[in-house]
């Protein structure tokens, strides 16, 4: 992982260095990092930011039982095969069966079967391929639509920042250190792994309670370790934010059943105010925007400033760095991007530059 002492090798003696001229050497060399980091990682024609809708899960009603019967869903979306390897144990003892529709650049999952009261008799879940098109997907979907009483339990709502490979961990670490989650009390990083001499696995963090919110590295579909179930860094090329919006909060704004998805996932409205870049201001006992941070994480950092002051609320800021603040422009864009591409007949996904205007 990219940490701020590997980024800044002071030469000179340091006995004879301030610690106030360290100080400002030291952010001095972050300050560049941070702006160099945005600048050349998305320097090239096919980089940029591209939302768009990863897992879907679906599920059936239960005052619609009849539909529990695989046969309706096989007439819906095509040719299934059950895994006779499913255990029940894997989806925590819910569904006693597990059946699989391979598209071409689509993987359903339908589980059946129900073993515990009091949950859905069926459960859809759809893995989009990354080169699936818009248009295609949303034919998948509208063929799925055709069973009654399909209900929306949870979406993934992703941006892919694609960038130079050699910048991918650049930006993830950057990101890390702004990215902030008001009341939310866990931040947890994981991947690094060392596969052996300049290898390594993708790195990534869940945000929140319940994992609602992801930042990793990532690379494309077919040159995931499926036994390690990551990217090794070589194969990288691009951030991920993902957001995974529950029942409640769907529902909260007006997406309860597969049919309203369609009319409209509403990808900047649900995620227009969730990812937000801050700092510390106003107190000399947090580190300033361009400090070093113990955790390289914004959001632990945020944790343990309760031990330093009081209140630590009031000394949250917006980020300040001219490029910060571009790259948080330009994710908003291509939410909205996205929405209206899904409403157009023939829409697509689009890949918003870095100095779009």
């Amino acid at each position: 992982m990219v940490t701020m002492k590997r980024i800044i090798r002071p030469t000179g003696n340091p006995a004879s260095v301030s610690v106030k001229m360290e100080n400002d050497l030291k952010r001095g060399v972050i300050k560049s990092w941070i702006s160099s980091t945005i600048t050349y990682a998305f320097q090239g024609q096919s980089f940029g930011f591209e939302s768009k809708i990863h897992r879907i899960v679906l599920s059936v009603e239960k005052a619609k039982r009849a539909i529990q019967n695989v046969s309706t869903i096989t007439n819906a979306i095509g040719r299934i095969h059950e895994d006779k390897s499913f255990h029940p144990d894997e989806r925590s003892g819910f569904y006693g069966k597990k059946f699989i529709s391979n598209k071409r650049d689509l993987r359903i999952y339908i589980f059946a079967k129900p073993l515990k009261p009091f949950i859905p008799p069926s459960r859809i879940e759809i893995y989009p391929a990354d080169k699936i098109s818009l248009g295609d997907y949303k034919k998948y979907l509208n063929s799925l639509n055709s069973i009654a009483g399909l209900r929306v339990s949870s979406v993934e709502y992703a941006i892919d920042q694609y960038c130079w490979p050699s910048y991918v961990e650049h930006l993830f670490c950057l990101e890390l250190r702004y990215l902030y989650f008001p009341y939310q009390r866990k931040a947890n990083l994981y991947g690094g792994t060392a596969l052996g001499v300049g290898t390594r696995l993708n790195m990534v963090c869940h945000f929140g309670n319940r994992n609602k919110w992801k930042l990793y590295e990532r690379g494309k579909d077919k040159d995931k370790d499926r036994i390690r179930k990551g990217w090794q860094n070589q194969k990288l090329g691009r951030v991920r934010l993902e957001h995974t919006a529950t029942r409640e909060r769907l529902r909260k704004h007006g997406i309860n059943t597969l049919s309203d998805f369609m009319r409209g996932p509403k990808f900047y409205e649900l995620n227009k105010g969730l990812w937000h870049f801050k700092k510390f201001e106003g107190s000399s006992r947090l580190p300033n925007e361009c400090d070093e941070y113990d955790t390289g994480v914004f959001q632990k950092e945020y944790f343990a400033a309760k031990e330093k002051v009081s209140n630590r609320a009031q000394y949250l800021g917006e980020a300040e760095a001219k490029d910060v603040r571009i790259l948080r422009e330009r994710l908003l864009l291509s939410m909205q991007v996205f929405d209206r591409q899904w409403s157009a007949p023939n829409g697509r996904g689009y890949i918003i530059r870095l100095n779009t205007i």
